[in-house]
């Protein structure tokens, strides 16, 4: 899943992650509408790994779940219930994703402020 990482072991026999991953592959690519979108919040979220590992993990245990990224008409991205059922999204949402909601949204505000065809790519 995680890409382009190295682990290298400290004086205690502790492994470490001193690079930060190249690529995320979308967990659920059968979920094509929106499978390359994914790939920048959930990268973003990666890249904080070594300060706090609950953003990447919400995001991806959300996606893995079938939650979708839908865009609105003025280009706003955010989450859905995709092929979650609905009453586990709501749930989990509330669980979830509110303790986040400042991170997520200035994750969500990155991806729209994304250049056109930026979708799926690394770099924004």
């Amino acid at each position: 899943m995680i890409a382009g990482t190295h682990l290298v072991s400290d004086a205690d026999g502790v492994c470490h992650d001193i690079s930060k991953p190249a690529r995320i592959d979308d967990p659920r690519p059968d979920l094509h509408a929106d499978s390359g979108v994914w790939q920048q919040p959930l990268l973003i979220a990666a890249d904080a790994l070594g300060e706090d590992d609950s953003l990447f993990g919400t995001l991806l245990g959300f996606r893995s779940c079938g939650a979708a990224l839908v865009q609105d008409e003025r280009g706003n991205w955010r989450i859905t219930h995709g092929e979650m059922p609905l009453d586990d999204y709501e749930h989990d949402r509330t669980t979830w994703l509110m303790l986040r909601r400042r991170e997520i949204g200035e994750l969500l505000r990155r991806l729209a402020s994304s250049p056109p065809g930026a979708e799926g790519k690394a770099a924004w």
